[in-house]
């Protein structure tokens, strides 16, 4: 399973440098983990699974228990472990030459928008809505699969005919938030006719280089430097962070 394989990966640098738990939490939007290495802070983020059972907070003694938690059977604990692995992966970031953008739905637009013709067909795990739709008023083929309400008109449908269509796209955007169930290790066996197969979203944010070899060809997420968690933080305040698309090796 990937998200094993990031765990262990975090684990061994997280021993590596040191690095410290600081702080974790889990809200109505977002789930957050904080670490330290000497004096700096980095913080690591992931969305809150709010539809996929209940939620319970959970206490850590430290950072290599969030981690080990993140293979149990627990969505609140695999969404803790995740946000700690992108908190890791915001360290590792930060010590290489990352080409940051802007406002991450603005560059992952641009990028599919010049990357496909109109009759590429254009698949999205998860409704990242206000690039859906930018890219449908540019007269792309794009369909999403997801668990929110669907509509046929708009090309949202029921996730369970989300392996199907992943099958039939020459371009897939998966959202990171695919990680914590796991469902991104099946929705990859299907993706053999895309070109560009892309891990999107802030729950994408660990180091870039983890995914090399899986099959995804891009990673898009947020940079999470100076960010602050505060009672009303929002999506729109996430995605106005300065981002970065980099292309893994496979």
């Amino acid at each position: 399973m990937i998200l094993n394989k990031l765990i262990e990966y975090a684990k061994i640098c997280a021993k590596q440098h040191n690095l410290v738990l600081l702080d974790f939490g889990m809200g109505d939007t977002l789930t957050y983990t904080k670490i330290g290495f000497l004096d700096k802070v980095f913080i690591g983020l992931t969305i809150t699974p709010k539809k996929e059972g209940d939620l319970f907070n959970c206490e850590y003694v430290d950072l290599e228990d969030i981690l080990n938690k993140g293979k149990y059977f627990d969505v609140a604990k695999r969404a803790q472990a995740l946000s700690a692995i992108n908190a890791i992966g915001q360290f590792l970031s930060s010590y290489e030459n990352i080409d940051l953008q802007g406002n991450l739905r603005e560059v992952l637009t641009d990028f599919i928008n010049h990357k496909s013709s109109k009759t590429d067909k254009i698949v999205f795990i998860g409704n990242l809505s206000p690039v859906v739709l930018r890219l449908k008023q540019h007269g792309k083929d794009v369909n999403v699969f997801c668990r929110q309400e669907s509509d046929k008109h708009l090309g949202v449908y029921n996730d369970i005919f989300e392996y199907e269509g992943v099958s039939q796209a020459d371009i897939v955007v998966i959202t990171g938030a695919s990680l914590i169930g796991s469902t991104i290790d099946a929705l990859l066996k299907f993706t053999q006719k895309a070109r560009i197969v892309i891990l999107a979203g802030f729950s994408a944010g660990s180091y870039p280089k983890w995914y090399s070899n899986l099959g995804i060809t891009h990673v898009a997420s947020i940079n999470t430097n100076g960010f602050k968690i505060c009672n009303n933080t929002t999506l729109e305040d996430i995605f106005e962070r300065k981002c970065y698309l980099v292309e893994v090796s496979n």
